[in-house]
């Protein structure tokens, strides 16, 4: 499935569930407003009109990439340090889309 497929997929599922979830509100007598707007790569959901939340997908990576195996050996800088070289490359790290790029986080 494209990004820009599963992006719109997002949007769908959390506008139905905005959606159910004002229904069942309703029927309790305790009615919000919840909007979703697009924004960008996010969904930016209003609740209320005063709280703005953005909402984005994010796929988490497993393993340090290939391509940037040799990052962090720097021979004559004292930044970063190599302890914090191996932490970043031992940290959990997520995919997010941004205007049709993946950027790594």
């Amino acid at each position: 499935m494209s990004p820009v497929k599963i992006r719109q997929r997002f949007f769908d599922l959390l506008r139905q569930a905005i959606i159910n979830e004002m229904l069942e509100k309703d029927k309790n007598g305790d009615v919000r407003q919840l909007n979703v707007e697009e924004n960008g790569p996010a969904a930016k959901v209003v609740i209320n009109g005063k709280i703005d939340v953005d909402v984005v997908i994010s796929l988490e990576v497993i393993g340090w990439p290939g391509c940037a195996n040799n990052w962090g050996d720097f021979s004559s800088s004292t930044w970063p340090t190599q302890r914090m070289v191996e932490k970043i490359k031992n940290e959990k790290r997520y995919n997010v889309q941004h205007n049709n790029m993946v950027i790594n986080l």
